[in-house]
């Protein structure tokens, strides 16, 4: 027994060695002591060393002050502790660094994050008891309030779903549980109204939708978007559910919403120039607010990594351009338009403004 206590010991004392080698040598030397014991506190919590060291040598770069610093890593640890996904925000923290925000609004960003997923995982936890499957619908879930469903709506959709637990088997209540989540999140993307998004989901879950007729309806609704208002289309695809028309009876209702297309009701059209970006949910508009030109490669960098954790799907077109005070990205999730180029003329002032 004294040989095992010693062992463990010794083992302990060496990991423990090993942590402060890795922060002293990666970190700047002046980084306070306070930093770099909370540095290896994240470490010894089970995050990746390389993480942990990256994200506080690049917010010692950027400025940060050692309580906000600290506050930074605090949220992830938080967020690790309670097996919460760090990702999303380690990848808020970098795209605001990338961007030049001041510190305490990335902390405070990081803050918000952290609540939309702690809330997330709560209501998935609610419907499925398996740790994988928990993780797909928090996730999904998060992304639809991102987009812009809000926790009210949120959670009365899921509490419909789960309303349909009793009369389905476990599978079959995972497939609905995603199908319907992934609807939701799709839909807000599409700057779909909160509300709107709810009732559509809600309608279709009461009138005995399955997952297959879920994931059809997603299907038609992202398809007729291309051509339709996606808002107009949900009041429409609404009605329709309400009215007792199965998944392939809105296709009519699909039809009637075409009204509402893309550029606007009234005389508003594409031809607002400008604005064909703002509203287009195929079309990212991102302002870069104080680029830098001492170090324009780690900027770049920083923006590309962040890009690719936030979208698994390379876009059609990336344009990044304008002055160091009104700089901005713009990507295009879909084939080029001639008015597009009106678009990239006109969109950096037209943000950078806002």
């Amino acid at each position: 027994m004294k040989k095992i206590l010693i062992t463990v010991f010794f083992l302990l004392f060496n990991a423990s060695f090993a942590f402060s080698d890795a922060v002293d040598d990666r970190l700047p030397p002046e980084t306070p002591d306070k930093l770099k014991a909370s540095t290896r506190q994240m470490m010894q919590a089970g995050l990746k060393g390389d993480d942990a060291i990256k994200m506080t040598r690049l917010m010692l770069e950027n400025k940060f002050t050692i309580d906000n610093t600290l506050k930074a890593q605090q949220i992830i640890m938080n967020a690790h502790n309670k097996g919460l996904p760090i990702e999303p925000l380690e990848n808020k923290a970098f795209e605001g660094m990338t961007k030049n925000v001041k510190a305490d609004r990335i902390v405070r960003a990081m803050e918000i994050v952290l609540s939309r997923y702690a809330f997330a995982y709560e209501r998935a936890a609610v419907l499925s008891k398996q740790k994988e499957q928990i993780s797909r619908l928090g996730n999904t879930l998060a992304a639809g309030l991102a987009a812009g469903l809000n926790n009210q709506d949120a959670a009365q959709i899921c509490s419909t779903v789960q309303n349909r637990a009793q009369n389905t088997n476990s599978t079959e209540h995972d497939s609905l549980a995603f199908e319907t989540l992934k609807t939701a999140r799709d839909m807000a993307r599409l700057s779909v109204a909160s509300k709107d998004v709810a009732d559509v989901l809600i309608q279709a879950l009461q009138k005995g939708y399955g997952a297959e007729e879920m994931k059809s309806m997603r299907a038609s609704f992202m398809s007729h978007s291309r051509t339709s208002s996606p808002q107009s289309l949900a009041k429409s695809y609404s009605k329709a559910i309400q009215q007792g028309k199965s998944v392939h009876g809105l296709e009519s209702a699909a039809g009637r919403g075409h009204s509402g297309a893309s550029g606007g009701s009234g005389g508003s059209g594409d031809s607002g120039g400008s604005g064909a970006g703002r509203s287009d949910p195929l079309v990212g508009i991102m302002p870069l607010i104080n680029v830098s030109q001492k170090d324009p490669p780690r900027q770049l960098s920083l923006l590309h990594g962040m890009l690719k954790k936030r979208s698994h799907k390379a876009p059609n077109a990336v344009f990044m351009g304008g002055i160091p005070e009104k700089s901005c990205l713009v990507l295009f999730k879909r084939p080029l338009r001639p008015d597009d180029f009106i678009t990239l003329w006109s969109s950096c002032p037209e943000v950078s403004s806002a």
